[in-house]
């Protein structure tokens, strides 16, 4: 780039790390027939509680701070702000 030439990226076959790769050119280039695959990210959290409360268990957790803790999955059916 310092000498002022284009970086053209090409590719007929890859996933995401080759995709990331081929974002700091200026061009890229992708045949139809080309294969990429692209499965981007994702989180999930898994909450019990309302299972929990379906089979008649109450959990008993004990916070010791302010924050998000391990026993959030126990005690909530859902993610917290």
């Amino acid at each position: 780039r310092q000498s002022g030439k284009k970086l053209i990226a090409y590719t007929q076959l890859g996933g995401v790390k080759e995709y990331f790769l081929s974002l700091s050119a200026d061009e890229v280039f992708v045949p139809p027939e080309a294969i990429l695959s692209l499965r981007g990210f994702n989180a999930a959290g898994t909450f019990v509680r309302g299972v929990l409360e379906k089979i008649g268990v109450e959990p008993q957790v004990q916070r010791i701070g302010e924050y998000k803790s391990a026993g959030d999955q126990l005690a909530r059916t859902s993610m917290s702000e």
